[in-house]
């Protein structure tokens, strides 16, 4: 919408720019843009020249140039999604009974123009902290998009009422029979503190890491679910303040029932600890009480993980693989 005054400056650098261009494929380009996204055939009372001329760009240039954020090799089926993403809940054909959280649910979907599979994961409160939370997901997924064990977003819209991601095969806690085998289960605790550490260097802490957010597709270890995820230092918000839980109890390290923002990695380290003695052991862990499969090297490297004082812990995921590696040496016939 053109605040008063707006139309007289930019309606003649406009046609002035475009007035440029003898290129009627490039003409062609430009009217099956606007023609063809909703909301810049119509636009809706409240959007600015900005986010207009925003929006109306990036659908150009992917057109002309392809897609503005590059789309990894894994992700290649899910380039028509990428593409046509335009944050619009009427392309997607919401199929099955959905999974309820405590603060989302999820539907398995259908993408309407491409035909392909996806999940859309709705918030289920209408209410600001749920937009700050699952704007939050949507934020830290999105600078993880490139990385290969990160869960990520295809489209989401504006007001964080919902967003699209890869149809998941299973979550780890879907698969306790096959991570009952150590090479198994090391190959995904390996996959996982990848993207922690690409998380960690951004200044990010996950804080609720648990079987059900670690989930599998195709054939590839992600992880999920950064709505609890901390702000880097000096970008907090009101979610998570001391008093406030945050995490799964039992998977949660001590600290995040005292003041939650003092999460640090270790704090991330815990918690992916405890996911390796609950796969190990078959038990669902108790909060602050001790967990330990039974056999080398596993043994030692949850005992390290999972010490309830955070300076006891590995203190980054770079410590926290060398001690995977020194033990499984150790321990190697």
């Amino acid at each position: 919408m053109l605040e008063q005054g707006e139309s007289i400056h930019v309606q003649p650098r406009l046609e002035e720019a475009l007035n440029q261009f003898h290129n009627d494929e490039l003409y062609n380009e430009i009217a099956y843009t606007y023609y063809a996204d909703e909301v810049l055939r119509e636009p809706k009372a409240g959007m600015t020249v900005q986010r207009f001329v925003d929006r109306f760009s990036r659908r150009l240039l992917a057109r002309v140039v392809g897609p503005l954020e590059e789309i990894p090799p894994y992700l290649g089926r899910y380039r028509e999604v990428v593409e046509a993403a335009r944050g619009v809940k009427k392309d997607y054909s919401l199929d099955r009974i959905p999974k309820k959280g405590g603060q989302a649910e999820v539907f398995r979907a259908v993408h309407k123009a491409s035909g392909i599979d996806v999940a859309f994961k709705r918030r289920l409160s209408p209410g600001k902290k749920a937009a700050v939370r699952m704007g939050r997901e949507i934020e830290i997924s999105r600078m993880l998009n490139g990385h290969p064990h990160a869960m990520p977003v295809l489209d989401f819209d504006a007001k964080h009422h919902w967003f699209v991601m890869p149809l998941a095969e299973a979550t780890a806690e879907e698969q306790t029979l096959h991570l009952k085998d150590p090479k198994r289960l090391h190959n995904m605790i390996k996959a996982v503190a990848s993207v922690l550490a690409e998380a960690h260097r951004h200044g990010w802490r996950h804080r609720d890491i648990k079987p059900s957010n670690i989930l599998l597709l195709h054939g590839r270890w992600t992880l999920a679910d950064w709505g609890t995820g901390r702000r880097p230092r000096g970008q907090t918000t009101f979610i998570g303040r001391t008093g406030a839980y945050i995490g799964t109890l039992g998977f949660a390290p001590p600290e995040l029932s005292v003041k939650p923002h003092d999460a640090v990695p270790a704090s991330d380290i815990y918690s992916l600890g405890r996911v390796a003695a609950w796969a190990l052991t078959g038990e669902w862990p108790q909060a602050n009480i001790p967990l330990l499969p039974t056999q080398e090297p596993w043994r030692t490297i949850v005992r390290e993980a999972t010490q309830h004082e955070i300076e006891r812990r590995p203190q980054s995921v770079d410590e926290f693989l060398t001690l995977i590696d020194r033990e499984h040496d150790k321990h190697r016939f």
